[in-house]
């Protein structure tokens, strides 16, 4: 048997961490006994890493443990809409990791390695061997952190491409083009940094180097266990917790037969046990706080190379009194006659504390010494130790005043300090780690339920659009979401929505029914229907006193569950009048989950082993950013929308290298494949381009163009002679549009008719970019407010042009941002973009910067 590792590195775009990974990957698994392949950066490109994988798989056999870890960026290409399709948008979406050289990719050469390819490759892997692990620290979604010290490990735009030839490449070479997800293959287990719908992050840790923050907390943890038997699924609680501690919405997971131990295919069938380490005549625990244990944890201490819990061969009982980052103090109580404990015994968990999160307080003084004593004796939180990765926040003291803080900034107005602040504000922490440890919830008890369906989605224009499992969303105040349960199953279940909020508040939306609402099999129910079943939605608010300077996560989570069940004590308000008695101690009535969501709302312990009931249930977490401000969408759809994920234009720190002042955009090639949606041989082009104000409350700057051709064949390319699009000073961001029109006589251009509406005192006032919240204007809702005024803009372009030539076909729409240096340069590098039946490409220049004459002459043309 050999143990062989094949780790991955692309450091591609603002990826910093990607070297550190590798090196914390290889420390940690080299005292393991594996054999290392690294590829990375130059070498880490699409050819490269096939062939490395490849290698892996040739020369695996048998018996070998095999890994496989990757560090990169990750994607989403979503197909050109097909030329050849009947109606627009018959486009389709792949997931791909992003190799060293993406960049050079081309219509006939993808570069990225698409989850069809990792699946195949997966697949050829476990031919061999049934031993395989698969780490991927990477996502599949873009979004953005409320906190700027973190770096998303994904695209910030969608990518379009022609992978028609791609995916032909990967059907000849015999690779399977069905959808199936990797982690259907049950014979490797698959350890992902977050959901398809999150984003994966990096960050700069204690030691000052950056690394991803899932690998740092996976690797902590196996090298914290040394050599005792434990399973995927039990060392990953612990994993999602520190992860989650710096983004609350990434989200590991264990897929696949992950009970199975540490690069084993031996299953584990009991609580995972700890190593017992003898350090002269004291007994102490391995693992400490990376192995997640908790002062108040009980163990049962059993022989060496024990695999379950026996009694009559017990030799003591440890209970947990001190925790350190790798070792746990323990007071032992001997039995059965039992007078030492052997080397080599492991201790399993009988009974676990309540999991307490690590909070900071900043300043000095009196009042300080009593907040700090009091959260000591915390039932969910407690002071921050060196071993923590990072704080869940932090209490600032004044000499006048009180604030609450996480990484990304103040979660409270400052608060005058009383007699009752150390009791207030500790009521305020754990309210805090409730809601953490809910969004952390992973379904327990004899299996997950997989027989229901949740649609959560949000209100358009009176439509319902349903969230894509894909898409990493993002709502604003005012936004109507939806949520609809639909029972496929044959059994009866109990439906229950709970709203986490951004300050930790905890909300049973079903709380009309706190027992569950009952839905029958094959029957649905939705939540945002009124009395007559119309769809209405549940309005998302900012709760008062929270600062309103950037978003912050919130959370809609599902629990499903076989039976009745009151869950109303998981509310924030009802948590403090709960009787400690339905803790679950010893309370052999109680249910899995009963016990368990109990302990997140009060406190105290829970056996670990089984309890009388066990029951099945199942969760479905949405996490998503909340933004302070509403942000209005444009009616009308583009074929092609490359703008970036919206929360770059709000939370993504300017650049470090001055943009340019003055740039040019034109339109250099425009083709229309075929007529037959235009009905038309005569078609015009308008194309309308929007910046952002020079201040505060200055109107939108936008340049709005029209071009008529006549008597265009299919496949002609139009006469446009670089159509300037637009040509002058840009402020933070650049946004694009372009549209394709049948042609009517007598039609005015869209400048004219923007003209028109625009002398409207109303449609003016809506175009100002500026959003006034008590008195401030933060820079978070001025940007939401500039979204939404172009937003505006653009709406009121696609309804001009609609009344009066008809069927407008949005062909095009992009948003260049200042940190990118609003997209200097061609797009595509090569080739054209392709968009149903019209394939084109366009040009950013930098109007101040040297540049050959003919450049000069061109840029001159149309103005």
């Amino acid at each position: 048997m050999s143990k062989r590792a094949l780790l991955i590195g692309a450091a591609t775009g603002e990826l910093l961490g990607v070297g550190n990974d590798l090196d914390t990957w290889t420390e940690t698994i080299s005292a393991r006994g594996f054999e290392i392949t690294r590829i990375e950066d130059a070498s880490a490109t699409r050819d490269g890493i096939l062939s490395a994988y490849n290698a892996l798989i040739e020369r695996t056999d048998r018996d070998d443990a095999v890994l496989v870890a990757a560090s990169c960026h990750g994607g989403v290409v979503e197909q050109y809409p097909s030329a050849s399709a009947a109606e627009p948008g018959g486009s389709d979406r792949y997931q791909f990791i992003v190799p060293y050289d993406f960049d050079a990719s081309t219509e006939q050469d993808f570069r990225g390695i698409t989850a069809l390819e990792l699946s195949y490759l997966q697949d050829q892997l476990t031919s061999k061997t049934s031993n395989v692990t698969v780490i991927l620290d990477c996502c599949y979604a873009s979004g953005m952190s409320r906190d700027v010290g973190l770096t998303p490990r994904a695209l910030y735009r969608p990518v379009y491409a022609d992978i028609t030839a791609h995916l032909e490449h990967i059907k000849a070479r015999g690779m399977s083009m069905s959808r199936r997800a990797p982690a259907g293959n049950q014979s490797a287990v698959r350890l992902v940094a977050a959901a398809p719908n999150q984003t994966a992050f990096e960050y700069e840790s204690s030691g000052n180097k950056r690394i991803g923050v899932f690998t740092e907390a996976l690797c902590n943890s196996i090298s914290a266990i040394g050599e005792a038997p434990v399973s995927w699924e039990a060392l990953m609680p612990g994993i999602r917790r520190r992860v989650q501690m710096l983004s609350p919405l990434q989200r590991p997971e264990a897929e696949g037969p992950a009970r199975r131990l540490l690069f084993s295919t031996e299953i584990s069938l009991d609580a995972a046990p700890v190593q017992v380490v003898l350090d002269g005549d004291k007994v102490m625990l391995d693992g400490g706080r990376v192995r997640d244990i908790e002062v108040g944890d009980v163990f049962v201490v059993m022989p060496p190379m024990s695999s379950t819990v026996d009694d009559g061969r017990s030799i003591a009982r440890a209970t947990v009194t001190a925790v350190g980052p790798v070792r746990a103090a323990v007071e032992v109580e001997f039995s059965n006659e039992a007078t030492n404990i052997p080397r080599g015994a492991l201790a399993f968990p009988i009974s676990l504390n309540q999991r307490r999160y690590p909070v900071t307080v900043a300043g000095q003084g009196p009042i300080v010494d009593e907040i700090r004593k009091a959260i000591s004796a915390a039932s969910h939180v407690r002071p921050v130790e060196k071993d923590d990765i990072a704080p869940l926040a932090t209490v600032t003291v004044t000499p006048e005043s009180l604030t609450l803080e996480d990484r990304a900034g103040s979660l409270t107005d400052p608060v005058a300090l009383t007699n009752a602040s150390a009791t207030s504000v500790v009521a305020s922490l754990n309210r805090l780690a409730r809601a953490a440890s809910l969004r952390a919830l992973t379904p327990r008890g004899s299996e997950s339920l997989n027989d229901f369906t949740v649609e959560i989605g949000c209100l358009k224009d009176g439509n319902a659009e349903p969230i894509p499992d894909t898409a990493s969303p993002m709502f604003a105040v005012g936004d109507r979401v939806y949520v609809r349960f639909q029972n496929t199953g044959t059994m009866t279940k109990y439906f229950y929505l709970f709203d986490i909020g951004v300050t930790g508040r905890i909300t049973l939306v079903t709380n009309w029914r706190p027992s569950g609402m009952a839905v029958g099999p094959g029957e649905n129910y939705t939540v945002g229907q009124d009395e007559m079943r119309q769809l209405i939605g549940v309005p998302l608010f900012w709760p008062t006193g929270v600062p309103i300077d950037q978003p912050r996560p919130e959370t809609l989570l599902v629990i499903v569950t076989d039976t009745e069940q009151d869950l109303s004590a998981l509310q924030q308000e009802a948590a403090s009048s709960v009787d400690p008695s339905r803790s679950g101690r010893g309370n052999s009535s109680r249910s899995q989950l009963g016990v368990l969501l109990d302990q997140i709302a009060i406190g105290g312990s829970r056996d670990a082993g089984e309890v009388a009931r066990v029951d099945t249930f199942g969760t479905y977490p949405l996490n998503f950013l909340l933004y302070p401000a509403p942000i209005e969408a444009g009616t009308g759809d583009f074929l092609l929308d490359e703008r970036p994920d919206p929360s770059l234009r709000l939370l993504i720190a300017r650049s470090t290298t001055p943009p340019p002042q003055r740039i040019a955009v034109r339109l250099r090639e425009l083709k229309v494949l075929r007529n037959r949606a235009l009905y038309s041989a005569d078609i015009r082009v308008d194309t309308l381009a929007i910046t952002g104000g020079s201040t505060a409350g200055q109107p939108l700057t936008f340049s709005s163009r029209t071009e008529q051709f006549n008597r265009i064949q299919d496949g002609e390319l139009l006469p446009m002679d670089g159509l300037m699009m637009y040509h002058g000073p840009v402020h933070d961001y650049l946004e694009l549009a372009v549209w394709v029109t049948r042609n009517r006589s007598n039609a005015l251009d869209l400048s004219q008719l923007l003209n028109e509406r625009l002398n409207d005192a109303n449609v003016q006032q809506a175009l100002i970019t500026v959003a006034t919240v008590a008195g401030a204007a933060p820079q978070a809702a001025l940007a939401a407010a500039a979204v939404g005024a172009t937003a505006r803009l653009i709406d009121l372009a696609y309804k001009v042009l609609s009344s009066v030539v008809g069927n407008s076909i949005g062909v095009y729409r992009n948003c260049v941002l200042a940190r990118e240096q609003f997209g200097i340069g061609r797009h595509p590098k090569s080739g054209l973009l392709r968009a149903q039946d019209f394939a084109f490409n366009y040009e950013v220049l930098d109007v101040d910067s040297p540049r050959p004459e003919d450049h000069i002459i061109a840029l001159t043309k149309g103005i």
